[in-house]
């Protein structure tokens, strides 16, 4: 299972099963914006970054046995 989140310097959200869902999470943080457009998410600073063979559990990451 692959799991989302946005990444900056100083900041990462939480764990999430999708992209679009991760960068929802930055927009709401201040993190990223929406284009003039509206079409597009812009990332502001930072990136999403994803993962593998992790579980979240009680908001601790632990790795998939």
């Amino acid at each position: 299972m692959t799991l989302y989140r946005y990444r900056t310097p100083a900041l990462a959200g939480p764990w999430r099963e999708t992209p679009d869902a991760a960068l929802g999470d930055a927009v709401k943080a201040g993190q990223a914006r929406h284009d003039a457009s509206g079409r597009r998410i812009d990332m502001l600073i930072g990136r999403i970054e994803a993962t593998e063979a992790l579980a979240v559990v009680y908001g601790e990451i632990r790795k998939a046995a």
